[in-house]
């Protein structure tokens, strides 16, 4: 399980989740537990996952593809392509 929600809708989604789920306290009748649907968001929000999000593959959330250990070996792997390059046009 990975994090597919950013920190800004993390965010978001904590204060929405809390609105919802204050209705409970501010509406009378039957129509008061719908306010528990604030779980939902709120839950989300602090676990940093969306089940939806991953049906669909989306993901807001800022993630390096590659591990920082394999960092030099991109560099070098770039400088001798750029070398190539340059060789093959002089």
């Amino acid at each position: 399980m990975h994090r597919n929600i950013g920190t800004m809708e993390r965010w978001f989604r904590e204060i929405v989740g809390l609105i919802i789920l204050s209705l409970i306290y501010f509406i009378d009748g039957d129509w008061r537990w719908i306010g528990l649907v604030g779980f939902v968001p709120l839950a989300t929000a602090l676990i940093g996952w969306c089940p939806v999000y991953t049906l669909f593959g989306i993901s807001t959330c800022i993630v390096r593809n590659r591990p920082r250990h394999g960092h030099e070996n991109d560099t070098q792997q770039w400088l001798s392509t750029v070398n190539h390059i340059y060789r093959s046009r002089w």
